[in-house]
């Protein structure tokens, strides 16, 4: 599978799980890679990938990693410089069991716990940074 493949099924997951469009993109460093390998990729990594914010987060364990500018800043207040996932609570779609000859007019929503990577907080801060430099 493709790694542009990959990302837009990943993307779907994401839509259906949360019922929402994700905002942000981050690639670990092969992911990256792989996209500079596309023949779309001629002048490095386009800035979007999929409708998302494309950011490289070189040292993460996923390959890629869908996220909110909300989860983001959630995730920065409760990120205390550590290398462990942050863990915010973020509105889920949940099948739960419904009574017998019950049906649903809208998806079940559910608080659950959803785990940053420490590496995408300091990707993101590090890209922040590099937005406010001035030569």
């Amino acid at each position: 599978m493709s790694i542009q493949s990959k990302i837009y099924e990943l993307r779907q997951e994401y839509e259906n799980k949360y019922d929402s469009e994700p905002e942000v993109l981050f690639l670990n460093l092969s992911a990256w890679e792989e996209v500079l390998k596309h023949p779309q990729s001629i002048n490095g990594v386009p800035k979007k990938i999929a409708r998302c914010e494309v950011y490289p987060a070189n040292n993460m364990q996923e390959d890629i990693f869908f996220c909110d500018h909300s989860d983001i800043a959630k995730g920065l207040r409760e990120y205390d410089g550590t290398d462990y996932p942050v863990i915010i609570k973020k509105l889920t779609v949940v099948n739960r069991p419904e009574a017998q000859g019950a049906r649903r007019i809208t998806n079940d929503r559910s608080f659950l716990n959803f785990q940053i990577p420490s590496e995408v907080i300091k990707a993101y801060q590090r890209s922040q940074l590099n937005k406010n430099l001035k030569f």
